[in-house]
């Protein structure tokens, strides 16, 4: 991260009531600034955000069906 002067990542999760019960949305962001314009996009810490989300939402439906 030493490559970014402002890195901030956002979670969000919106709870709705949907059909069949509860739902929820989860939203996320990444706000940042590179230091150098040739520095790439933090893309790969993106997809573990995604991939933590997926499995904390599988946790979560196993739990509410067991």
């Amino acid at each position: 991260m030493k490559i970014y002067k402002v890195y901030n990542p956002i979670f969000e999760f919106v709870a709705e009531a949907g059909a069949g019960g509860k739902q929820g949305v989860a939203k996320l962001a990444i706000e940042y600034e590179k230091l150098d314009p040739s520095f790439p996009p933090p893309t790969k810490y993106m997809d573990f955000m995604i991939g933590l989300t997926k499995e904390v939402d599988a946790g979560i439906v196993k739990a509410a069906l067991d």
